[in-house]
């Protein structure tokens, strides 16, 4: 098999691919954004304003001084120097980690449906990817993870690639299963590659793993929770050999002035991020009670999103909703067909949204 034949088994599952702003029109600003997974809570864009009125003029015009922003950053999240690397959003450390994989001649593993980067940079590094696809069920999506630890004996893969928890399917795979598969990959030569880029929506973590571990790398992101996607900002962990290993593929400067200004003293402020995290978390249940007394399905997600099945009210919804709100119905897998996914991202959207959707059905 080539690796153009290679890619399109790999594209034909996965869905959709980048934007191209060429062709695309942007966001109505008029609209409620419920499409993308962000966080629009109030007061983090008020701490951000605040935080951006105290920026040194020197900044905008210079090249960043990243050792202080490292210095907070390890202190926050509890790690020693030298086992974090700061980069532009989680997915250019899923790039740089795939550049490793590209080193090595080896295949990599990753699940479908999935975030759509990972086949995006199979493709364009000329990388073998075998994908284990979800299974939908009413509880959720599950994979096979003793398929997967089977694989890794047979294949033995350069890396493993498994969001925790998964988008768009929001599953979860327990860390006692991940260590396991922890394990199968480290006596194969495999590294284990973890995705949180929801946390802390999800507080299942293998970061505490990464010391006595030579093969695990887990990512974490800025965008979700923590509300900066403006600033496309994320980190690697993991222990200082991998770590070094990465880094050496890293640009110049991981991320400009004015972005390390804002992670610094945003990494500072634990009781706000904390207190808008649990926040959704409770608007995401509260909403989602409210979709169920209208006699809809939801899927069971653990990140800040939720998927609804609409049935055969689903164009009734979409009409209402169209005028409004903008929100995914449509994916590019099978597992995910009839599936409508809104992002809740901030209580008073979410209360928004469902009033919408009880006003339309009411009105059927």
């Amino acid at each position: 098999m080539t690796t153009s034949e290679r890619w399109w088994r790999v594209q034909a599952r996965t869905a959709p691919l980048r934007p191209n702003w060429h062709t695309e029109s942007s966001r109505d600003p008029n609209f409620l954004w419920a499409d993308k997974n962000e966080n629009f809570d109030p007061r983090i864009a008020q701490a951000v304003q605040k935080t951006l009125r105290d920026l040194p003029n020197h900044l905008v015009g210079s090249y960043p001084d990243l050792g202080p922003v490292y210095s907070r950053l390890t202190d926050f999240f509890s790690v020693d120097n030298g086992q974090a690397l700061i980069t532009n959003g989680v997915d250019e450390g899923i790039r740089l980690t795939f550049q490793l994989a590209q080193s090595t001649g080896r295949s990599i593993f990753m699940t479908a449906p999935t975030f759509a980067m990972y086949s995006v940079y199979a493709m364009a590094l000329g990388i073998d990817a075998q994908t284990f696809t979800y299974e939908r069920h009413r509880s959720g999506f599950a994979l096979d993870t003793d398929q997967i630890m089977a694989a890794i004996e047979k294949l033995k893969p350069s890396i493993v690639f498994l969001a925790n928890p998964d988008s768009p399917t929001g599953s979860v795979i327990p860390p006692e299963v991940l260590l396991k598969i922890m394990d199968r990959a480290g006596k194969n030569g495999t590294i284990l590659f973890i995705d949180e880029a929801y946390y802390p929506y999800s507080e299942e973590t293998l970061l505490g793993e990464i010391s006595g571990q030579d093969n695990l790398l887990v990512a974490r992101s800025f965008d979700k929770a923590f509300g900066l996607a403006g600033f496309r900002l994320g980190a690697l962990f993991g222990n200082e050999g991998l770590i070094d290993s990465i880094s050496r593929r890293r640009s110049m400067y991981e991320i400009g002035a004015v972005q390390a200004f804002v992670l610094e003293r945003m990494l500072k402020k634990t009781s706000l991020l904390s207190e808008v995290a649990h926040d959704i978390r409770n608007a995401k249940r509260e909403f989602e009670a409210r979709i169920c007394s209208l006699g809809f399905e939801v899927i069971p997600t653990d990140g800040n999103f939720s998927l609804i099945l609409f049935g055969d009210q689903r164009d009734l919804v979409r009409k209402k909703l169209e005028k409004t709100t903008l929100y995914r119905d449509q994916f590019g897998h099978p597992s995910m067909q009839d599936i409508s996914r809104i992002s809740i991202v901030s209580k008073g959207a979410a209360n928004s949204i469902a009033f919408q959707i009880e006003e339309a059905v009411s009105q059927k």
